[in-house]
């Protein structure tokens, strides 16, 4: 009888302390950011960067000559988080991104041994649509903060196109005129992720993620990466605000007849989001 109570002394304190622990547990997730504990999360909003694009044309050993330019506009986004077990998820995102620039010559141009007239212009440009899912895996997972690691799959539809208006002496057919070479397409491929929040109190969390996606289509091939840090506050229960710095950079190189080289777009700017969570 002694050893039966001393046994049943024994589990109802187990399960005091299981209990005591569960109910930290969950009373230190409510002192944190929900972005960290809910299962569901979405986000939608307005990425307004600033665009630069840069045409490299090579002479077969270097970039020896670019075209440059500037601008800004704004895109939108919408991304989607399943938390589907406790350190796995399932990422989903999509956004559209278009950049062109052109140069046009002031002055008499020689390149290559041919002259390039005054008034001959350049124009280069991409525009580009991407859908990626993404499985991604947490370590270290606290209430207060996590940080983890995953891969999956993008579809890229991009449409890269470049412009000529030129003149040259001596006279190459071959150049001469108004010319416009384009290429479109997209197919699935390879994409890698990090991530890392921290949360200080129930309101606020800050974000920190970098992806790398890989690029191939027809003569173009490079890659694309994205950077993105910023904060969330949480507005209501399942609402929040989130404003971020976001900056992405695509760089392919081009080999065809005719021209070899390389097109470089970069975006940087704040990202202004609508965040529900569940």
């Amino acid at each position: 009888m002694k050893h039966t109570s001393v046994r049943v002394a024994l589990v109802s304190l187990a399960a005091l302390l299981a209990g005591n622990l569960q109910a930290q547990e969950s009373d230190n997730s409510d002192r944190y950011h929900p972005f960290l504990s809910d299962t569901f999360y979405a986000s939608l909003g307005a990425f307004r960067p600033k665009k630069n694009v840069t045409l490299g044309l090579s002479d077969g050993s270097s970039i020896s000559e670019e075209v440059d330019a500037t601008d800004t506009e704004t895109t939108a986004s919408l991304s989607f988080r399943w938390r589907y077990t406790e350190n796995w998820s399932l990422w989903a995102q999509y956004w559209s991104t278009d950049s062109s620039s052109e140069d046009v010559l002031e002055n008499d141009a020689v390149w290559d041994d041919v002259t390039f007239r005054a008034g001959s212009s350049i124009e280069v440009g991409i525009d580009s649509s991407i859908f990626r899912l993404f499985f991604g895996r947490s370590f270290f997972r606290k209430p207060q903060s996590e940080w983890g690691v995953g891969a999956g799959l993008h579809l890229m539809e991009l449409e890269a196109f470049i412009s000529t208006d030129v003149a040259t002496s001596p006279d190459i057919p071959d150049i001469n005129g108004t010319r416009r070479k384009s290429m479109s397409g997209g197919v699935p491929l390879p994409n890698l992720g990090a991530w890392y929040m921290y949360s200080w109190s129930p309101k606020w969390v800050t974000t920190v993620r970098l992806d790398w996606l890989e690029v191939e289509l027809g003569e173009y091939s490079g890659n694309l990466y994205n950077a993105s840090a910023g904060v969330n506050y949480q507005v209501l229960e399942h609402v929040g605000i989130g404003l971020a710095l976001n900056a992405f950079e695509f760089r392919a190189e081009v080999d065809r007849d005719g021209f070899n080289g390389e097109i470089r777009s970069r975006q940087w700017g704040p990202f202004l989001s609508l965040t529900a969570n569940l």
